[in-house]
């Protein structure tokens, strides 16, 4: 389930990068954990299973985004959870922008990204199905399904202002309660960061009409169980249909 807004304004909204520079960014993040083990960029790339420039490039602030992936192998290579190294990226809200859309508002891409790349960790109150509030209201309340009975509310930031597309460019991606949005194509500086709102969907009990606009809209925002079935396939072998729903396809 997801509420998202439709308040048609014309302030646009740009995150500081001066507040991102405060906070630890992946960089640092791993360079603290390889220092504390007292281990070499190169011994780290041989435990983490990746090429020795790849650490180096991530460590000097020259890869920003690197694929979840590649996280994983490095957070395995360290000793530590990938929720530990990644828990505090900020650095990727300086390349995004939130402005008017058609619809709205919507968030947008002031950098190229690569297929893989991590374009945003999402925040914001976890609640089980009982919990969520009641009434909904629809042009303020942003709620999210991650599991059988696990929701993630607004968080008053950028990520309440992602929009779905029948076309997104972006996906999903959940690792326990973190989530992140990962590029599935290449994305330019200036498109629309989208995802289709229907691969974490699995109630029975909420759909929308969809106003997205793309050439392959499907007009209703549903359940995955109801996307055609080549769509389906698509984002299964895209990796952005959580756990809960792709075990039954």
């Amino acid at each position: 389930m997801i509420i998202f807004n439709r308040i048609k304004t014309n302030l646009s909204l740009i995150f500081s990068k001066d507040l991102c520079k405060e906070l630890p960014t992946i960089a640092k993040n791993i360079k603290k954990y390889r220092e504390k083990l007292d281990i070499s960029q190169d011994k780290l790339s041989k435990l983490a299973d990746i090429a020795y420039n790849v650490i180096i490039k991530i460590e000097s602030g020259a890869t920003l985004n690197p694929t979840i992936e590649t996280m994983a192998k490095i957070a395995k290579g360290l000793g530590v959870s990938i929720d530990d190294l990644m828990k505090y990226i900020m650095e990727s809200e300086k390349n995004l922008v939130v402005k008017n859309t058609q619809n709205g508002k919507g968030v947008f891409a002031i950098k190229k990204f690569g297929k893989g790349e991590i374009i945003f960790e999402f925040h914001g109150k976890f609640f089980t199905y009982k919990e969520l509030p009641t009434p909904y209201n629809g042009v303020e309340d942003h709620y999210v399904q991650l599991g059988e009975n696990l929701y993630m509310g607004p968080s008053g930031g950028i990520d309440d202002y992602f929009n779905h597309s029948c076309s997104p460019n972006t996906g999903l991606k959940i690792n326990s309660k973190k989530v992140f949005l990962i590029a599935v194509e290449k994305i330019n500086e200036g498109d629309e960061i989208t995802w289709d709102y229907s691969t974490t969907m699995d109630e029975n009990d909420w759909e929308m009409d969809c106003e997205c606009r793309s050439k392959n809209c499907r007009h209703r925002i549903r359940d995955f169980k109801y996307l055609p079935r080549d769509i389906q396939q698509r984002y299964l072998s895209l990796g952005i249909v959580p756990k809960y729903i792709s075990r039954n396809f």
